[in-house]
């Protein structure tokens, strides 16, 4: 026996009635709830690291379990992880500053060195192809970025 398994589209009122329990709109309304009325909840979210993962920068953005309140979300302390899953994260983080570095200044060098330290990118070379390749098609992009 076959079953339709065919999604049928809701009307407005039906979308709006129906509780969004997934997906980034869901999250923002938890934690705008969680603000407003005061009820502590706790969410994993994108927040500065304030010290809450040792070894890592207060200012660098982790995802971790934070908890929700008036005064807004204060990451949960881990503390001291393991060395090889430091240096992973802490890999990451500087291929972002790398990036963004790039970015903001157009400097090719920083680019290299964050995408030799990415781990999917791991070789000099092709650290350099990449960023050849990327600023030589982006480049107009990135010398009209004014802060």
């Amino acid at each position: 026996m076959k079953t339709d398994h065919t999604w049928k589209v809701p009307t407005i009122e039906e979308f709006i009635r129906e509780p969004d329990e997934g997906g980034y709109a869901a999250v923002a309304l938890k934690f705008i709830k969680a603000i407003t009325n005061g009820d502590k909840t706790k969410m994993i979210l994108s927040v500065p690291n304030e010290g809450a993962i040792e070894g890592l920068d207060p200012d660098d953005v982790v995802e971790i379990t934070c908890t929700i309140d008036k005064q807004g979300a204060h990451p949960i302390n881990i503390g001291v992880i393991d060395e090889f899953q430091l240096m992973q994260m802490k890999r990451i983080k500087y291929f972002e500053r790398c990036s963004i570095k790039a970015i903001l200044e157009g400097d090719k060098d920083a680019a290299v060195k964050g995408l030799y330290m990415h781990p999917l990118v791991n070789d000099l070379q092709i650290a350099r192809e990449l960023v050849d390749i990327f600023f030589e098609k982006y480049s107009m992009c990135i010398e009209n970025i004014h802060l």
